[in-house]
C-alpha cells in the first residue's frame, strides 16, 4: 500500500502480491507497471524495465493473461530500442551492454531470440573489456558457455556496499562457493565503516538468508549493468 507509481516500485510490488498468492493484486500492480513503463522515452531505463519484466515473466509458472501483455510489452519495446540505437546518430546512450543484458533476459525467460547474433554481441563486450558480474552471469546462464563464467569472476566489482553484497551474492549463485557469501557477509560486518543505510542493510541481511535466491531489485538495474 505503501509503493510509489514508478515501473520500479509496480514491479516489487507485483513480486509481492505472488508471494501472497494474490492474483488481484497482482494483476492490478502489472496493470500499473505497463502504464508507468509506456510512458517511458527510448531510454536506459526503459531498459531497466524490460529487464524487471523479464524477471517477472520468468518467476509466473501459470503465464496469466496479464503477465503474456507484460511479456509481451517487454518484447516490443526491445526491438524498438534496438531500432532506435542502431539508427540514431550521433549513437542513442541506451548501451550496448545493457541491450544485450535485457535481450538476455527474455531470452532466458523465454523469448525466442538470435542466439548467434546475441553471442557475437557478447564477444565483442568481451574484446573491450566492458560487461558486468550480472552481464556476465547471465550470459552463462543462458549459452553455458565457459568463458562468460570466467569474465563473470574477472569483472569489476561494483564500488557500492550493497551493489557489491548483491554482486558476490549472484557469484555465489554461479559457482556455488561459500565464499563469495563469507565476502558479503564481512561487507556486511562493516556497516558502520560504509555508512550503509539502514534499508540497505535490511536487504543485504534477508538475502544473505537465502543467497541462493538472491535477484537483482528492479532499483539497481541500472547501477548494476551499467555502473550508472
Amino acid at each position: 500500500r505503501r509503493v510509489g507509481s514508478g515501473w520500479a516500485d509496480q514491479a516489487v510490488a507485483t513480486l509481492v502480491a505472488r508471494a501472497r498468492s494474490d492474483a488481484r493484486l497482482e494483476g492490478q500492480a502489472i496493470a500499473r507497471f505497463l502504464d508507468a513503463a509506456g510512458e517511458l522515452p527510448d531510454s536506459t531505463e526503459a531498459g531497466a524495465a524490460i529487464v524487471a519484466a523479464a524477471s517477472l515473466f520468468e518467476g509466473d509458472k501459470s503465464r496469466s493473461a496479464d503477465v503474456i501483455s507484460l511479456f509481451g510489452w517487454a518484447e516490443q519495446k526491445l526491438e524498438q530500442l534496438a531500432r532506435t540505437s542502431s539508427s540514431a546518430k550521433p549513437p542513442t546512450s541506451i548501451g550496448e551492454p545493457l541491450l544485450i543484458y535485457a535481450t538476455l533476459s527474455l531470452s532466458k525467460a523465454g523469448a525466442a531470440v538470435a542466439r548467434e547474433h546475441l553471442a557475437r554481441r557478447l564477444h565483442a563486450l568481451a574484446d573491450v573489456q566492458a560487461g558486468s558480474v550480472w552481464l556476465w552471469t547471465m550470459a552463462y546462464e543462458v549459452f553455458a558457455d565457459d568463458r562468460f563464467k570466467a569474465l563473470a569472476l574477472a569483472a569489476k566489482r561494483p564500488d557500492q556496499p550493497l551493489d557489491r553484497g548483491i554482486a558476490l551474492l549472484r557469484l555465489h549463485q554461479l559457482t556455488g562457493d561459500v565464499q563469495w557469501v563469507a565476502l558479503a557477509e564481512r561487507l556486511l560486518a562493516r556497516v558502520p565503516a560504509t555508512h550503509l543505510p539502514v534499508l540497505d542493510t535490511a536487504l543485504l541481511i534477508a538475502e544473505l538468508q537465502h543467497p541462493e535466491r538472491v535477484v537483482l531489485p528492479p532499483f539497481l538495474i541500472l547501477r548494476a549493468v551499467c555502473g550508472g
